[in-house]
């Protein structure tokens, strides 16, 4: 499973769409979870069909902010579970003999709001037994080192994100490539 992830900050501009099609390009993924869309379902459909993607769900933006879509190569592999402005939650059936479920996710950008997160993370783990992956923008770090300048991160939010990985069972995989964008 190749799979990438991009906080677009907007899919409306014909640079982000160039970006994302030499994204995929190199990379070539199965899957590409964006979030920060700013857009609607008319928009991210056209998208997938310039990126050369079968399969689609998004979540509308509201407003001017938000919004999330998930592409995906194989329009017959993948059921979409549940939704909402943070996530997309589905489950993928590789070649009809494997079964994992995969969740793209936009973290709560709001501090005070980030234990929403965690709750929707939690809930959600309790929803499926199939191996669980999740990929995106959780808008947290699990220790210092994640940080590069400024004031130190605030240890209540480490060790809040700490207590979800460890509850739900999840392991944070390193990061490949260059860690600051």
């Amino acid at each position: 499973m190749t799979t990438l992830s991009w906080n677009c900050h907007g899919l409306g501009t014909p640079w982000a769409v160039q970006f994302l099609k030499e994204s995929i390009l190199q990379k070539n993924p199965s899957y590409v979870f964006l979030s920060e869309t700013l857009c609607k379902k008319d928009r991210t459909e056209k998208v997938r069909d310039m990126v050369g993607f079968e399969g689609a769900y998004t979540v509308d933006a509201q407003g001017h902010s938000g919004g999330l879509v998930l592409f995906w190569r194989n329009k017959d592999e993948v059921t979409v579970q549940s939704h909402s402005k943070n996530h997309i939650d589905v489950i993928v059936e590789v070649h009809g003999k494997f079964k994992y479920r995969l969740t793209g996710f936009y973290g709560e950008p709001d501090r005070t709001k980030r234990n929403e997160t965690w709750d929707l993370i939690r809930r959600l783990h309790t929803q499926s037994v199939l191996p669980w992956c999740i990929i995106g923008d959780l808008n947290n770090i699990l220790k210092q080192e994640e940080k590069r300048g400024g004031r130190p991160y605030p240890s209540w939010l480490i060790q809040g994100f700490q207590q979800v990985i460890d509850d739900c069972d999840l392991n944070d995989m390193d990061m490949i490539g260059y860690p600051y964008t």
